[in-house]
């Protein structure tokens, strides 16, 4: 908790100053004489150690009993009578609490008895009208045990708070690393998948058609037939597997359901066992006294009555403020009935214990409400001047309970999240691996399924036209090497799982409109130049948008007029792809709509918007618009 570099806290100077102050002025309403003023005076800065109390409460504790041993001795030596010191007592509570809090095992052994041998060396200096024998127990119960203790209970939930904080962090970075290698695994799995039902057909694919030449005469006709068949089949199976790897599992839970998890509410108390402790040491301190009290009652029976008059308080953290509204009764009828309740042990263990533990347990009103209780039950039980008395310590004792309530409503907030982190850690793992089957499913249809339309269609134009215009066929060849070699390049980067922009790669946008023109698409096109205003992932969904758009004219509008305008505003660039109604007949069952869902989600991931309809005369027009903030300065 401290340390030799530990910084002292603003508030600390604070509390410092205000005790330098409160003792100065008690000393100039309080000193008998010229003496005592000067005594006083000169020992108000002692209480400026208080504003070490968190850097080094060893240090506070040590010079507050030096300052108060050499206070007494002075006054012993100048015949000045101690006239007593609350700021002086409450002082010294603060120190023992913050050694406590915030001191080291070491720092607690050294600090814990100086309270004692101040106690023992006032009352050596300057005896008072009790034997010293019954301040000892007073001092050892409620100015060093119960101080101390309230400190190390605030100090274990401090420290709670901080192991449930490391907790909950290691927990999201396990749970992300675990989602990460099970997205690996899953990446892995679906390559070998893949690989062995379009990878390997890719392949084989590209190097029938590199072996193909026009001047093959009725062999080639053979192989581009084979070329033409194999495209086919490879996009059926496309087909096949992007609706196998985008049915989501059928355990998948919503994520927004797993987003906004609620506490349980109307869950029993939980249990703090340091209220016992509590009720054992206040039961203590009124067995103590009950030897030296007049009792009204026999012995036994007024054992028995210390013992019910603590119990409220062993069971506080069921009722906090019912146990402390039983606890003040009790007493009150204990003063009347039993025993007077004024002695040094009754009145500080009254007045520091009921308002520690009611605020540390109770919610925020009712703990206001136990204050006000804990003030009225001293008036009643203890008289006026009691309260006048004991009034600082019983607010000191509940601000210290507030300190405590915020632990304990920390480690139970962290304990929480920390189970609810854990359980989010496989449902966000299962998310990611299916992100990444969608990620897989888009990348096959958009690219894949571009690759094999534009193969088939070039392979049947080229069988064709193979004896009667070599040179289309030719220009088909190269057209369809060109797209298988992107087709396996884009297959290979999306197993992969690789981002890098298409423009970047050496692919265009012209080149996509060129080779839809190549097919028999009658494209007129207006495009600017994007590959330095575009980030990758910027890049990838206007090549997409367009590629896919194009195949989707293809194949369900072939031979239609098609308009295509790719431009950069300073806001936002646009891509649209507008055709008129298609030539030819198509089934009407082709298509699904995927790669329309798919183009919506790859636009509305990046912040962008992506519409499309039916055009007034006929035709089809689907129009993206991306951010500004995708566009690179």
């Amino acid at each position: 908790m401290s340390g030799h570099g530990a910084q002292v806290p603003h508030a600390d100077r604070w509390i410092g100053l205000g005790f330098v102050l409160a003792a100065a002025l008690e000393a100039s309403l309080r000193a008998g004489n010229a003496g005592g003023l000067v005594i006083g005076l000169a020992g108000a800065p002692f209480f400026g150690c208080l504003a070490l109390r968190t850097a080094r409460p060893l240090a506070t504790l040590t010079i507050f009993t030096v300052g108060g041993v050499t206070g007494s001795l002075l006054q012993a030596r100048m015949g000045a009578a101690d006239p007593g010191s609350a700021v002086a007592v409450i002082a010294l509570l603060v120190a023992t609490y913050s050694l406590g809090a915030h001191g080291s095992r070491r720092a607690l052994l050294l600090g814990a008895p100086q309270p004692v041998l101040l106690i023992l060396a006032v009352d050596l200096l300057q005896p008072g009208d009790e034997p010293v024998a019954s301040a000892l127990p007073f001092a050892v119960v409620f100015v060093v045990v119960a101080p101390v203790a309230a400190g190390r209970l605030v100090r274990a939930r401090s420290r709670l708070v901080e192991q449930l904080q490391a907790q909950a962090t290691e927990l999201e970075t396990h749970r992300d690393e675990v989602a990460r290698a099970r997205v690996a695994r899953e990446r892995l799995r679906l390559a070998e998948e893949v690989h062995g039902s379009l990878l390997a057909g890719m392949e084989q694919l590209a190097d029938q058609v590199s072996r193909m030449t026009v001047d093959a005469g009725p062999q080639g006709i053979e192989d581009v037939t084979a070329v033409e068949e194999e495209a086919r089949e490879l996009l059926a199976r496309t087909r096949t597997a992007v609706v196998s790897l985008a049915s989501a599992p059928p355990a998948e839970k919503s994520p927004s359901a797993l987003a906004r998890p609620v506490a349980p509410s109307g869950s029993a108390p939980e249990a703090h066992p340091w209220t016992a402790l509590a009720a054992a040491a206040l039961a203590s301190g009124l067995l103590v006294e009950l030897p030296h009290d007049t009792l009204a009652v026999p012995a036994p029976v007024a054992v028995f009555a210390a013992v019910v008059l603590v119990l409220p308080l062993a069971f506080a953290w069921v009722a906090p403020l019912g146990a402390t509204l039983a606890l003040w009764s009790l007493a009150a009828g204990f003063d009347g009935l039993i025993a007077a309740l004024d002695g040094s042990f009754s009145a500080i263990g009254l007045a520091f214990v009921p308002p520690f533990v009611v605020a540390a347990l109770a919610t925020r009103p009712r703990a206001v409400v136990g204050l006000l209780v804990c003030l009225a039950g001293e008036l009643v039980t203890l008289g006026r001047g009691a309260v006048a008395d004991a009034g600082v310590v019983i607010v000191l004792a509940w601000l210290a309970g507030l300190v405590l309530h915020e632990r304990i409503r920390l480690v139970g907030e962290l304990r929480h999240n920390a189970v609810l982190l854990a359980e989010q850690r496989t449902a966000s793992a299962d998310r990611a691996i299916f992100e990444e089957r969608d990620r897989l499913a888009r990348e096959l249809h958009d690219a894949l399924g571009h690759s094999l339309t534009v193969v088939a269609l070039q392979a049947g134009a080229a069988r064709r036209c193979w004896s009667s215009d070599p040179d289309r066929a030719l220009a088909a060849l190269g057209t369809i090497r060109a797209v298988t070699h992107d087709g396996l390049e884009d297959l290979r980067d999306g197993l992969g799982g690789t981002a890098a922009g298409p423009l970047a790669g050496g692919r265009s946008l012209v080149g996509l409109v060129e080779r839809a023109r190549a097919v028999g698409l009658p494209v007129t096109a207006e495009i600017e130049e994007l590959a330095d205003l575009l980030d990758p992932e910027a890049e990838l969904v206007v090549y997409r948008v367009l590629q896919e758009s194009l195949t989707n004219v293809l194949r369900h509008a072939p031979g239609a007029p098609t308009e295509v305008l790719v431009r950069a505003q300073p806001g936002w660039v646009e891509v649209t792809v507008c055709n008129a109604a298609g030539t030819a007949v198509v089934p009407a069952a082709a298509g699904s709509g995927r790669g329309l869902v798919g183009m919506l989600s790859r636009a509305t991931a990046c912040g962008g918007e992506l519409e499309w309809g039916p055009e007034p005369r006929g035709g089809f027009r689907v129009r993206a618009h991306l951010p500004r903030a995708l566009v690179a300065p």
